[in-house]
């Protein structure tokens, strides 16, 4: 487990999850190998099909992700009963539309062939238009962000929000938009060769 200042990171190399905490909205990255067509409940089914996300314990469809994931229990556990459903969806307030712009800018425009951005900016607007918190709109930039430089590209974005998203590191540390969430040390090169002893065996 690590954090960054920005989020903490809980990795299970046993499984290759990742699970990621901003303090407002957490995220599950689960490798598509090992748990394609292989996952239901609340975060949806790992079938790379956003469609049924929304899945039913019963596997209906529901319209709703946010009504579905109360219909999921474990161990006899129970919830508290979702308020009743609106019979029209409320339209939202007017809102702000300049930070989820940027995910369409030309700031993230490297990324844009390698990673469909349009399911960030409609989380993003979401939670903006829905949520009534600006920076909360900083969560989805981050995360296209962070999904971009798992392919491979690094989008130093944060300039490009006017401020509204700027993270200034304690002392000593210093910001880097791409770099290793754990920084390189001594104790972490011994874990190295505990893990993998038989690349280096004279160090055993």
């Amino acid at each position: 487990m690590t954090t960054t200042g920005i989020d903490t990171v809980l990795v299970i190399p046993k499984i290759h999850a990742k699970i990621t905490f901003s303090g407002l909205i957490f995220s599950i990255a689960l490798p598509y190998s090992q748990f394609g067509n292989n996952t239901w409940g609340q975060c949806g089914t790992c079938d790379n099909n956003r469609t049924d996300d929304c899945m039913l314990p019963s596997g209906k469809i529901d319209s709703s992700c946010p009504n579905m994931a109360h219909e999921w229990h474990t161990n006899g556990s129970s919830c508290k009963q979702p308020p009743p459903t609106p019979t029209t969806t409320p339209t939202p307030d007017t809102c702000n539309t300049s930070i989820f712009e940027i995910i369409k800018s030309s700031v993230f425009e490297a990324c844009h062939k390698v990673v469909d951005y349009l399911p960030f900016v409609e989380a993003c607007e979401f939670d903006v238009c829905h949520m009534h918190i600006n920076h909360v709109g900083c969560i989805s930039l981050q995360t296209y962000a962070e999904v971009c430089a798992l392919a491979g590209i690094c989008i130093d974005w944060r300039n490009s929000t006017k401020g509204l998203c700027v993270y200034t590191c304690p002392s000593p540390k210093v910001y880097q938009p791409c770099c290793p969430p754990v920084e390189p040390t001594c104790d972490l090169w011994l874990l190295f060769l505990q893990v993998q002893p038989e690349v280096y065996p004279y160090f055993q």
